[in-house]
């Protein structure tokens, strides 16, 4: 068993097996007593959409084997050995790759944005327009389910990545095209800011009443997307604006340890909103309020 079918195995079912029984269950959150450190509060979350583990009440978390390191004390060889000495076999492929295989994608128009019911969207959202179309566009698609041929017909906000791909939104549907990539935006060299989703970035220059932030931005689309970014990240700051689910405080975790000049700006802004957008969309602020 290598690392990546190491890593595909339930954490829930591994926990489970290990003793370790949920107090809780809230949608694919399901929480734990922390099983590398002593809690009164099962602070302890396995996000089973994503099999990435946060202990809150340490800020750690990652990956079955950087849970197996912790709990044993041991190499990555060593987890691997214990891993694969349980009787759960590697999870199957995600949603979204089973949907590449069915379907695929075909843009058939991009336009700036003029669809009422795609500004109403956006106004939704609490995003001015103005801002909204500084950086996006109204793409239609086409999709085709590969086995019947079926065709289904879509319209909705793109937001372009480096490869010339888009990601895709409206009201009731979110994709994107191949490749999947990240979105640079260019700006000052000693600042980087990083985003996990483009609504959040418009969201921060809206919280901010401005139109272009101050440095590089990078836009991931996704957060399997960070292994794309740039290395090193050679700038005097790194601003990280990614969620505070499970992956997004693993992943600012790690950026953080391997640049310790990097700042969570999620936890400083919007603590307590899943993301930006979130914040923004349900505080008392309208855009372009802000003092």
């Amino acid at each position: 068993m290598n690392c990546t079918q190491a890593n595909q195995v339930s954490i829930v079912s591994f926990l489970q097996e290990r003793g370790f029984n949920q107090v809780k269950v809230s949608g694919s959150s399901y929480f734990f007593h922390s099983p590398i450190r002593k809690d009164e509060k099962p602070s302890f979350k396995v996000d089973t959409n994503l099999n990435l583990w946060c202990d809150h009440g340490n800020g750690e978390g990652g990956t079955l084997i950087d849970l197996v390191k912790k709990m044993e004390n041991c190499t990555i060889s060593k987890a691997l050995e214990i891993i694969s000495g349980t009787r759960f076999t590697p999870k199957s492929l995600s949603s979204q790759q089973q949907k590449e295989d069915f379907y695929s994608i075909e843009i058939k128009k991009i336009q700036p944005i003029q669809n009422k019911a795609l500004i109403q969207y956006i106004d939704s959202r609490r995003i001015p327009v103005t801002t909204a179309t500084k950086h996006l566009d109204e793409a239609y698609w086409w999709i085709t389910n590969k086995e019947s041929g079926e065709i289904k017909k879509y319209f909705g906000l793109a937001f372009k990545n480096d490869s010339g791909a888009y990601e895709l939104r409206n009201k009731y549907w979110k994709g994107s095209t191949s490749p999947k990539a990240i979105t640079t935006i260019p700006g000052n060299p000693e600042t980087l800011n990083i985003f996990e989703d483009f609504f959040d970035f418009l969201s921060c220059l809206t919280w901010l009443n401005i139109d272009h932030l101050n440095g590089i931005t990078i836009v991931l689309n996704s957060l399997s997307n960070l292994k794309k970014l740039p290395a090193p990240l050679d700038f005097d700051k790194i601003n990280l604006f990614l969620d505070n689910s499970t992956a997004g405080i693993v992943a600012t975790n790690q950026i953080i340890k391997a640049y310790p000049n990097a700042v969570n700006q999620s936890a400083l802004i919007y603590p307590g909103y899943e993301d930006f957008n979130d914040f923004i969309t349900n505080n008392e602020m309208k855009p372009n309020e802000k003092e």
